[in-house]
């Protein structure tokens, strides 16, 4: 129901099973510090430029005196993003925002698809100052965004009046109102044709937040080949295909990291079932294993099987991209095909799916690809003894 995930609405979920608290504590470097979140403002400036670049850019733009070596950190941007999101802090954080999103915003949404979602989300940290951040807009206002999409707003700190944002309930509504939420809580509204803003704020407290979009699996058409907006997606199933994508992953981990040592025990008993029920649950990724190796009472169609894994690796199925680039490799398909497969494992990889280091570290680790392995993919290499 589109019209019911669209409207405005405040949900909450355990600060426990969730920690976004100490999440951000240790992305902005906060550990042993007495300050609390909402005191950054008052964090010592050093020499030491902050890791976080959402935090950089929040004293930047608040026009706060910041060390010179704050300001020459700005010409460095994409090298700084590099360095943080390669750090534990945020890959935890990663991974308990992944588990948020099936957990607790698939439920909200209430489609039995699952979401299309971005990722990463957006961090967004707002210091006192007289300066507002942005300006009055509604995402629709932007390139490659559709009406589908239904926003998540989460802070990390209690919001209230002028360190909150401003959103209309309905479009063209003009009822104008600051989301007032402590932490434990989010809401959920349509920022792509609400108009939303924020003010200056005027309090005394920092707001740290995160914000994201989503799209409902069953509207979803990949307009804009993966993206909404100028962010990456991922896709979380609804609850049926999540428990169809886990019994499928258990039973083809082993293989897929042995990189084909057992790709024939695929058709052993116990894995051969696991795979067919997976694929009869509706999880495409297994339906196209099945027609590979003929499981259950499907015929062998390897072409309609390599056609089935290519499009759900194109519409972000992480299993379809590692499960592609694996036979494409396996079948040791010319350099000039095997683009598309790297392509997909990369992207994969990104998702920090083991997997697809795996895969790409071997498909990559003949002599003459040496040089394109990432210290990622090296790294990997000599945590899995498959490799050893």
């Amino acid at each position: 129901d589109m019209e019911a995930a669209r409207r405005e609405e405040i949900g909450e979920y355990d600060r426990v099973a969730y920690p976004f608290d100490h999440l951000f504590r240790r992305m902005m470097q906060m550990e042993g510090s007495e300050l609390e979140l909402k005191e950054v403002h008052r964090m010592l400036m050093t020499d030491k430029v902050p890791l976080m670049p959402s935090l950089l850019h929040a004293f930047q733009v608040a026009g706060y005196k910041c060390p010179k070596s704050w300001n020459k950190a700005r010409s460095r941007k994409k090298e700084r993003l590099q360095k943080f999101v390669a750090t534990k802090a945020f890959r935890d954080f990663q991974e308990v925002f992944s588990s948020f999103v099936q957990e607790v915003v698939v439920p909200c949404v209430g489609d039995r698809e699952g979401v299309m979602y971005q990722f990463p989300p957006t961090f967004r940290v707002q210091v006192p100052s007289d300066k507002p951040v942005g300006i009055p807009h509604k995402d629709a206002d932007y390139p490659s965004h559709v009406d589908t999409e239904i926003n998540f707003w989460v802070p990390v700190t209690k919001v209230w009046g002028a360190n909150s944002l401003h959103t209309e309930s309905a479009p063209g509504l003009g009822d104008f109102h600051p989301f007032e939420l402590e932490f434990g809580q989010f809401v959920r509204f349509w920022g792509n044709q609400c108009h939303h803003y924020t003010v200056a704020n005027t309090t005394d407290s920092t707001r740290v937040s995160f914000d994201f979009r989503v799209i409902p699996a069953s509207v979803y058409t990949n307009q804009f080949k993966g993206y909404i907006g100028d962010y990456p997606t991922r896709l979380a199933r609804g609850t049926r295909m999540h428990v169809a994508k886990k019994m499928f992953e258990e039973v083809v981990d082993r293989i897929l990291c042995g990189c084909g040592g057992e790709a024939d025990s695929l058709k052993e008993k116990s894995r051969a079932e696991k795979i067919v029920k997976s694929a009869d649950m509706g999880f495409r990724t297994a339906q196209a294993v099945c027609l590979l190796h003929g499981l259950g009472t499907r015929e062998v169609d390897e072409q309609l099987a390599l056609e089935m894994l290519k499009e759900e690796a194109s519409g972000g199925e992480d299993s379809a991209q590692v499960c592609f680039a694996f036979y494409a490799w396996r079948k040791e398909l010319e350099d000039e095909t095997l683009s598309l497969p790297i392509k997909f494992l990369r992207k994969a990889a990104q998702h920090f799916n083991a997997r697809a280091h795996c895969c790409l570290a071997a498909i990559l680790s003949r002599p003459d690809r040496r040089a394109a392995l990432d210290k990622r993919t090296g790294k990997t290499l000599k945590e899995w003894t498959v490799f050893a």
